[in-house]
């Protein structure tokens, strides 16, 4: 079990590290596993929410109908009519240059044919295909500003290629107690994500953007 004074001592030590940096560095949290093989099929593919957020603020495109373009224009980075998917799909390198520079893809449900169509192996090919457990396929009626919202929480939990989890849960700017409260809900939601608990659980480690980790468990 993380220990919540061992958490936030590291915490502290690290963010007196990040002073001498000129940006507001990422808190990663690392889960090294064991008794985990990948060859065998073992894997964790989850997201859970984080009750203070992941510190990032992501790019998001949407994708989208006459009913949510309006909105998509105000909240999201970048809007893409439907009327316009032609005049992108003769564009190759302009839907590729697009894919590179956002995080998520926010597709209305009732043109999911024409988004797959025209951005799908774009999206695909790189993991950002708009997942609807993620809450990234929305009604044309949808609270466009909620579903960001909520997004902009998720941290994705990945251990399909090497039996460790690395995932993004805070920046410096954020309070000791938020993060601390983040990397709980974390943890939990590891052990409940590995068959055999925490007899799969190696260590622990927190570090930054630009440090070495330091062990927490």
């Amino acid at each position: 079990m993380v220990e919540k004074q061992a958490a936030l001592d590291a915490i502290a030590q690290l963010k007196e590290q990040a002073k001498s940096r000129k940006f507001t560095q990422k808190f990663d949290l690392i889960f090294s596993l064991r008794e985990f093989n990948i060859k065998k099929g073992d894997k964790i593919d989850d997201y859970l929410l984080l009750p203070h957020g992941t510190g990032r603020t992501s790019k998001f495109c949407a994708l989208v109908g006459k009913e949510l373009i309006v909105d998509a224009k105000k909240i999201c980075d970048t809007a893409i009519l439907v009327d316009d998917f032609e005049e992108w799909a003769s564009n190759p390198r302009k839907i590729r240059k697009l894919v590179r520079s956002h995080h998520y893809f926010i597709a209305q449900a009732n043109i999911m044919p024409q988004i797959a169509k025209t951005f799908g192996k774009y999206l695909g090919s790189v993991g950002r295909m708009p997942n609807p457990k993620l809450g990234q396929v929305i009604a044309p009626n949808a609270d466009l500003k909620a579903t960001v919202t909520r997004i902009n929480k998720i941290a994705i939990l990945k251990a399909k290629k090497q039996p460790n989890l690395h995932l993004l849960i805070a920046n410096t700017e954020m309070a000791d107690e938020d993060i601390w409260n983040n990397i709980r809900v974390v943890y939990d939601k590891v052990l409940a994500d590995l068959p055999k608990g925490k007899q799969q659980l190696r260590h622990v480690f927190i570090k930054l953007t630009m440090s070495k980790p330091i062990i927490l468990e």
